[in-house]
């Protein structure tokens, strides 16, 4: 059985100072920025490393994932409140590196932050927004139970055209109610 810290292939720890450089690549990657910004896409300052620092320092949970047996990095989630704290509605954030896309990190490392959100920060509910053309993202937040709650429509300019953003959640009772039917088809089969 993993850790609190692990999942069945990943590490989740702080961040150190060469993960700032390992997501600042991560940034810069044009198919990752289209998956990340609603801004614009375009190379990113080396100042983004110093709000990446803030942002691990400020936010409910900033951890690294790496590869546990190689130490290798995949990626970084974060969860933060948008609202006030006393809501307990963590937003969702995840960054998986370009050459560990298709491998189920995504699925992972989404399946753990929401597990550990709700186990462990007092979480009620973990809310996030993707973009309505990220089929991927969409599929693994599906997957790991999240549900539409929501479209923005026309919120984001990418290739030309408009595009919605999609507004979506778990709260702990679905997550629960997952978990317990999980651990009920494990004992059925074994």
């Amino acid at each position: 059985m993993p850790s609190m810290f692990q999942s069945a292939r990943l590490t989740y720890r702080a961040p150190r100072q060469d993960d700032l450089d390992e997501l600042y690549e991560v940034y810069n990657d044009p198919d990752c920025q289209l998956g990340l910004y609603v801004s614009g896409y375009a190379p990113r300052p080396e100042k983004l490393k110093n709000e990446l620092k803030s942002w691990s320092e400020s936010n409910l949970l900033f951890v690294i994932a790496v590869d546990t047996q190689t130490g290798e990095f995949v990626g970084k989630v974060m969860i933060r409140f948008d609202q006030p704290a006393a809501l307990r509605d963590g937003e969702l954030g995840i960054v998986v590196k370009k050459n560990k896309w298709g491998r189920g990190y995504g699925t992972e490392i989404v399946g753990w932050a929401v597990r550990h959100g709700f186990r462990y920060l007092n979480l009620h509910r973990v809310s996030l927004g993707v973009f309505a053309d990220n089929d991927a993202a969409i599929a693994v937040y599906n997957k790991t139970g999240f549900v539409q709650e929501g479209v923005k429509r026309r919120a984001r300019f990418c290739n030309g055209k408009w595009g919605d953003i999609i507004r979506m959640g778990i709260v702990e009772d679905e997550f629960f109610e997952r978990e317990a039917q999980k651990i009920n088809i494990h004992q059925i089969h074994a």
